[in-house]
């Protein structure tokens, strides 16, 4: 393992990142909350029903499973211990007699630490640290000696005033200066033990208050406080869109990334810099149960790298995305773009690349918000755009004309296959975001997602996945030598009709490697549940199947998919499927109707031209009658009467097989009642 390098890593801020650390966890509610008074998880008068689950009192090794406990045991590799007691109380007095008498979090907490706690309590076990300033460094030191001051107390309230409407329910947290979650209170310091110890106030003080347990996760806000006193302040949210520990707005997960441990010395950092290398058969375990992560620098004068996390789901804490979507796993990519946000609150300095890739996006139409005043948009994902597109886990700009301005959103509502509104929030992942073997196996310059910076410039770094097994991924990483990699996955394959034939019709973009990189695509077709076989390569962005009419209505489904090949003769993985349900070309005189519509005239054609040994005629009927398609050759002789029979108005199809014919030219005419035309084709053998 190389060395770690140790720049920024400074430990916990205002605790300790490793030892052993004591919380109290105060479970408060009021005698007068009437919210969901019977809900199994906190009723009324009762304690919270897996409240001795949330911390295990002693260290042993093996912790509680899903306790606060075991979390900081994995997400520190063992490092920080954190134990400690949890205690239910119901406050002394109403929460109407507090508003009335003026009374706010601050003499709540007081009342209920000094009045319901302390006399029964030894604060002595809460007392284990003492932080020191460091005016070099600019941070805390920590040493295992007590100073008179506790160290954390969370209070976790059962309900403020959720049973009130929105306006009065504000009023109510705003009299009794109690937000969603925040300090333990700010004002004056006091004192438990007889005097002994000290609870501070103030903003990392001796504890965090979160309020209201039905609100969202009371848990994860738990997390979040505490992360605040080993990171630091607002500033350093992050997450938005993937995980974390000190997470932003609406995360996924609170699972530590791999910035925060390594901020906290909780990783083994395997470092690539700048200088032009190709690191070959790299490997990487697990990220949540080895803490072996890759930080890529891009810039690191200013802060910009990449992190390369391998996300296997081995530990129960790591869900880094839905449960449902089994099959995201693999490499995840994390890119740093300065050290700290300059937004308060945006968590807008760190993002999930995701393998999905980038897009345009627009606003389909607009959707009341739901949770407020206002319009949000209903989103449409158009084309694929590696450079200047957004990623479904991105904040996306988009101008809103009820504002008149352009402002960025997230994906919460978009539309869905038949236009119908999807509330559906895309920053929770939709199983697209790990790169891995067989879906998108290539990082690079070109690929979709590419290797770029914040400014959307090109960074010359790039992976590519060799295997993975056993949860072990190895992989290639390239910095200015991405070109050695294979293809980046083909983009935008679309399947639609030949307007010259009515046969499926397939479209791709160009690869965006340098110009002669790629020398072919490879096409590949599955017909309903037989095996995929290669059809065709080909030099163009295009290709017509002339052995089916395209149809979403006939009762076969045929996929389609293409691979690039490159002058290594190295093969990019598959482009996304694309699928239809095309009517097949028989090589028999059958016709087969294509289309409903009513053409605007009779007329007839036939593709391809010249043919060999079959070919098929496509005719429009204008007004249903008496139909006759037959071929002759150039002495006026009869080879073939392929339709003969009464039509309605449509388009209709039909094959000629030569077989047995000799090569030459070949008359076909088209009657329809009195209508008769003709055209010539060619036999080629």
């Amino acid at each position: 393992m190389p060395a770690i390098n140790y720049n920024n890593q400074l430990g916990g801020y205002v605790l300790p990142s490793e030892g052993t650390l004591k919380m109290l966890v105060i479970f408060a509610q009021f005698p007068d909350d009437n919210y969901d008074t019977q809900n199994t998880a906190w009723r009324k008068g009762q304690a919270q029903a897996n409240m001795q689950n949330w911390l295990d009192e002693t260290w042993t090794g093996n912790p509680t499973a899903w306790s606060l406990t075991d979390y900081f045991n994995q997400m520190s590799l063992g490092r920080l211990k954190v134990i400690g007691k949890e205690a239910s109380v119901t406050t002394l007095h109403t929460r109407d007699w507090y508003r009335q008498n003026g009374k706010t979090r601050y003499d709540i907490h007081k009342e209920i630490i000094q009045q319901q706690i302390d006399p029964t309590w030894d604060f002595t076990q809460f007392d284990n640290w003492t932080k020191t300033w460091n005016s070099s460094t600019q941070w805390y030191v920590h040493t295992n000696v007590p100073d008179g001051k506790v160290e954390y107390i969370c209070v976790v309230w059962r309900n403020i005033a959720m049973e009130y409407n929105p306006t009065e329910r504000n009023l109510i947290m705003s009299n009794l200066n109690m937000g969603w979650y925040g300090s333990l209170a700010q004002g004056t310091n006091y004192t438990v033990d007889n005097g002994q110890r000290t609870i501070v106030m103030g903003d990392y003080g001796s504890g965090v208050t979160i309020a209201d347990y039905f609100y969202k996760d009371p848990f994860r806000f738990s997390i979040h406080e505490f992360a605040h006193y080993l990171l630091g302040g607002n500033e350093f949210h992050n997450g938005h869109g993937f995980w974390a520990m000190l997470s932003g707005y609406e995360v996924r997960s609170y699972m530590i990334n791999a910035y925060e441990r390594y901020r906290l010395g909780w990783c083994n950092i395997i470092p690539v810099n700048t200088s032009t290398q190709t690191v070959s058969n790299a490997t990487l375990t697990g990220f949540i149960t080895t803490g072996v992560a890759y930080r890529v620098d891009i810039d690191p004068a200013s802060n910009q790298f990449f992190f390369i996390e391998n996300h296997q789901k081995i530990s129960r804490w790591d869900n880094c995305s839905r449960t449902e979507y089994t099959d995201d796993k693999g490499l995840f990519v994390i890119r740093q773009d300065r050290n700290y946000s300059t937004n308060y609150m945006a968590a807008d300095w760190m993002w999930l690349v995701p393998s999905e890739g980038r897009y345009n996006w627009e606003a389909a139409r607009w959707e009341p918000n739901w949770w407020g005043s206002g319009y949000l948009p209903v989103f449409r994902k158009l084309a694929p755009n590696r450079a200047t597109g957004y990623s479904p886990t991105d904040m996306i700009p988009l101008y809103n004309p009820y504002v008149g301005q352009t402002l960025k959103y997230e994906v919460i509502f978009y539309e869905g296959a038949n236009g119908q509104l999807v509330h559906d929030p895309l920053r929770q992942g939709k199983g697209k975001d790990a790169f891995r073997s067989s879906y998108n196996e290539v990082f690079s310059p070109w690929s979709n997602p590419n290797s770029q910076k914040a400014n959307r410039n090109s960074t010359g770094i790039g992976f590519k996945i060799n295997s993975i097994n056993n949860g072990v991924c190895v992989f290639d990483i390239y910095v200015n030598t991405a070109l050695n990699a294979p293809p980046s996955k083909p983009q935008n394959l679309n399947v639609s009709y030949d307007p010259n034939s009515d046969h499926v019709y397939l479209t791709w973009n160009a690869n965006g490697e340098p110009p002669g990189d790629i020398v072919l695509y490879e096409i590949s077709r599955k017909v309903n549940s037989d095996s995929w076989s290669v059809i065709a390569t080909t030099t163009n962005l295009d290709y017509v199947d002339m052995n089916w009419w395209y149809s979403e209505i006939g009762s076969n489904t045929v996929s389609y998919r293409i691979r690039a090949k490159d002058t290594q003769n190295l093969f990019s993985v598959y482009s996304d499927i694309v699928t239809c349900h095309p009517i097949q070309n028989k090589r028999s005189a059958d016709s087969i109707e294509v289309s409903q519509v009513t053409p605007l005239e009779n007329s007839v054609s036939n593709y391809p031209n010249p043919f060999n040994p079959v070919t098929t005629i496509n005719y429009d009927v204008k007004t249903k009658g008496f139909v006759s398609v037959s071929v002759y050759d150039v002495l006026g002789k009869e080879v073939a009467n392929l339709v003969n029979e009464n039509k309605g108005e449509g388009k209709f199809a039909v094959n000629f097989d030569a077989s047995d014919l000799p090569s030459g030219v070949y008359i076909y005419i088209l009657r329809v009642n009195g209508f008769v035309t003709s055209k010539k084709m060619t036999l080629l053998k």
